[in-house]
């Protein structure tokens, strides 16, 4: 098993992702897309994927992330906006049906998808997230606001040069919390080398609000269309693990484990019973 690097024209964007191709000799895989965290990228999963036996799984850098391009100026970065990129890489690889692993983000692009396009995913692996938080309608014009002034404050916004490699974990490690040997594979997938320093490659316009957000209802409604298997695992020390599980009883069919961890838990040393949980379940489903 190696790993390689992988690139898509998807919507006249190029879409970059890893790969690795777990399948033992004579036997048919279980095909995953997997889906990394808001200002994470494919490099992600790398602890991860290689465990995942009898699977073969393509890691996205999603849009504005990673080794990917940016969207247009005139695009925006809201959840659903991923949707079609994603099915358009399935197709391009072949793959009628596939499991999604989702982290954070990606594991709520992940439902999404799965409540749009249920025909076409078998299993859903999610990691610390199952919904985007909800707003309530009475919010709506002030998201819209918030939007307008976030798209002129971030679409031009040149990214800082940072000296160094060191320089730009450290910042990583402060900004969510993360170990040095956890922020490392991701930090050098998110950086390029420019005349004086490095920078982020990550769009400036991810930090900025998005121009709607789902409400209580609209969640519900797509946690309930979704007929999907899944299996679901919380770090014990995430983002709001006692929130998320509050969403489980909107989904049909679900198992859910709370291990010891932080936020990128299947970085750390969580991440052999990760394989392990997930394993079973594609096993047994």
């Amino acid at each position: 098993m190696t790993r390689q690097e992988k690139k898509w024209q998807i919507h006249g964007q190029r879409i970059a992702g890893l790969h690795w191709d777990n399948t033992r000799d004579g036997s048919e895989s279980t095909k995953v897309i997997a889906l990394h965290g808001w200002l994470d990228n494919a490099a992600s999963f790398t602890r991860l994927a290689p465990l995942l036996d009898n699977c073969e799984v393509v890691a996205l850098d999603l849009p504005g992330h990673g080794l990917s391009d940016h969207r247009s100026a005139d695009a925006s970065y809201h959840l659903w906006d991923d949707l079609p990129d994603i099915m358009a890489v399935a197709d391009q690889l072949g793959w009628d049906r596939f499991a999604l692993l989702g982290h954070s983000r990606g594991a709520i692009i992940s439902v999404l998808l799965a409540s749009a396009m249920p025909d076409r995913i078998s299993h859903l692996l999610l990691l610390d997230a199952i919904r985007p938080a909800a707003i309530a309608h009475s919010e709506t014009s002030q998201q819209l606001r918030q939007f307008i002034l976030d798209k002129n404050k971030y679409l031009h916004r040149p990214h800082k040069l940072i000296a160094n490699m060191e320089q730009a974990i450290e910042r990583r490690c402060k900004a969510a919390k993360m170990s040095t040997d956890t922020a490392r594979p991701i930090v050098e997938r998110n950086l390029v080398e420019e005349p004086g320093g490095i920078r982020w490659t990550t769009d400036p316009r991810l930090n900025g609000a998005s121009a709607f957000k789902l409400t209580a209802e609209h969640i519900a409604s797509v946690l309930s269309a979704v007929n999907t298997p899944c299996r679901l695992i919380l770090a014990e020390q995430g983002l709001g693990a006692h929130r998320i599980m509050a969403a489980v009883d909107d989904y049909p069919d679900i198992i859910v484990s709370i291990l010891p961890g932080s936020h990128h838990f299947h970085l750390e040393a969580a991440v052999e019973q990760i394989a392990s949980i997930f394993k079973d379940f594609l096993s047994s489903v």
